[in-house]
């Protein structure tokens, strides 16, 4: 029962539709429902973390995916065309607030990412993309530039 999800994160970056990464995370949330109910921390963790994985995968496919202008279809034939963009969530089987959601890890940074999967203050408590977001607001890319003050010798944070 302990193979539900033998998803590497290596395997999971090798993923090349959105479909099949929707597919996995999907398997993955539902195993960790799975040992959520049974009481194994352990196993609903690395079952979210292939979750988040996936998702943030998902998120990044979609991204490549090229979006088409918005049309009226009120004024228009009725013929009615799905943009391509559409057909990919419709064969993922999200919802736009989902890929919405996905898209928006997959704009996180990869050390951003592994850093919040691997902080010690996340071992015990369940991912979320919530928190995987606020993680990557808190803890910025860069040192802020810091100057030597001609008046007073002292350094300080500079703004760009």
């Amino acid at each position: 029962m302990t193979d539900i999800i033998p998803y590497s994160q290596a395997e999971i970056e090798k993923i090349g539709s959105a479909a099949e990464a929707a597919n996995v995370a999907q398997v993955a949330k539902m195993a960790h429902e799975f040992y959520q109910a049974k009481d194994n921390q352990v196993l609903a963790q690395r079952a979210k973390e292939i979750y988040m994985r996936s998702a943030r995968r998902a998120g990044q496919l979609l991204l490549e995916v090229e979006r088409e202008q918005g049309k009226r279809t009120d004024l228009t034939s009725i013929e009615f065309k799905r943009s391509s963009y559409q057909e990919a969530l419709e064969g993922a089987g999200i919802t736009t607030y989902i890929a919405n959601q996905w898209q928006k890890l997959a704009g996180i940074p990869q050390d951003k990412f592994d850093g919040y999967m691997t902080d010690p203050k996340h071992e015990w408590t369940e991912y979320t993309i919530p928190g995987l977001l606020r993680y990557a607001k808190d803890n910025p890319d860069e040192e802020p530039t810091k100057c030597t003050c001609p008046e007073c010798g002292r350094v300080h944070n500079r703004k760009e």
